[in-house]
């Protein structure tokens, strides 16, 4: 126990120091699951928080009558809004470039995959197919054909199954699909569509059980709609699908969804803190999990009395002293 007390000080320390220092910025670790791809993984979703001090990027050009800054003596810091709920720089960007119809958050975008996805939303959201000059690969064209509704575009693309997949994105109809021979190319043709369309009913049509779930997990994140999860029929991918949209939109009633403790925990502990919320705190089985989330809601609040709900009182007296 005393061990377990001394891990969670050190952690608090670099919480608060986290907190001093700016606006967190998490480690890069976002993983765009490829397309064209058979074979997928699922594994049980237990998320954890890294907390480390980082100066954040300002995209040029963004004035304040699209974005309000935070300017302190320390490091300049962003208003990131409800995009902050996003566990990735990167994600965080693509949702203020969205938000904000904005691609200059696009051009400091760390990974050259999660680049040409923020340039195809704006591209798309602004129906202004100059954009898509900046998007590499067979998206620059797809890009371009859903702007124009243009499927000829698409003939350019050598694949045929990204032909297919531009064609029928770029046509609105997933029933495009079908050219296909091989099961496997249509089932990441569906995919492919119901990503870009945000349109989950194409995942009715994919074959492979794993990938249909993966499909709705996906479908349901990108829409923000946790009742997509209920179609998943694997009890993992179906937490991590109600772990993936709690954290986005910071609902802690959609953790009681999730059947397994652990991942229930994870998903109380990320979305406290973003709302201050001590009630969800309160859910949390494991005790170190929740003595940290207190600390969390307590920072987040500068509320001194959030800690007195920690039962260690060393933890305690450390978690007043800090808010003090």
């Amino acid at each position: 126990m005393k061990l377990k007390i001394l891990v969670l000080i050190i952690i608090f320390g670099i919480l608060i120091s986290g907190c001093l220092g700016g606006k967190e910025e998490p480690k890069q670790t976002t993983t765009i699951k490829p397309v064209i791809t058979k074979t997928t993984t699922t594994v049980k979703v237990v998320t954890t928080t890294t907390i480390r001090t980082a100066t954040t990027t300002i995209p040029a050009n963004i004035t304040a009558t699209t974005t309000t800054f935070i300017i302190s003596n320390v490091s300049p810091t962003i208003d990131w809004g409800n995009c902050d709920y996003y566990a990735t720089v990167d994600l965080k960007r693509i949702c203020m470039a969205e938000k904000t119809a904005s691609a200059e958050w696009c051009k400091i975008m760390k990974s050259l995959n999660n680049k040409d996805i923020c340039y195809y939303k704006v591209a798309i959201q602004k129906k202004d197919s100059g954009i898509c000059e900046n998007i590499s690969g067979t998206l620059n064209y797809e890009c371009k054909a859903v702007i124009s509704r243009d499927t000829s575009i698409c003939d350019i693309i050598n694949k045929s199954v990204d032909r297919v997949a531009c064609a029928a994105i770029a046509s609105g109809n997933y029933n495009t699909c079908n050219n296909l021979t091989s099961s496997i190319d249509k089932d990441n043709c569906y995919i492919a569509f119901s990503v870009r369309r945000t349109n989950y009913d194409a995942c009715e049509k994919v074959r492979d059980d794993e990938s249909r779930d993966s499909c709705y997990s996906d479908a349901a994140v990108n829409r923000k709609d946790s009742s997509i999860c209920e179609k998943i029929s694997d009890r993992d991918t179906k937490d991590g699908c109600y772990l993936g949209v709690s954290g986005i939109i910071a609902d802690s009633s959609i953790c009681e969804k999730i059947s397994d403790t652990t991942n229930r925990d994870s998903c109380y502990s990320d979305v406290a803190p973003k709302v201050g919320s001590q009630d969800a705190c309160s859910k949390i089985s494991d005790r170190d999990e929740k003595t940290m989330c207190y600390m969390k809601v307590a920072l987040k609040l500068k509320d001194a009395s959030v800690c007195d709900k920690i039962l260690d009182e060393t933890t305690k007296s450390i978690c007043k002293g800090s808010i003090s």
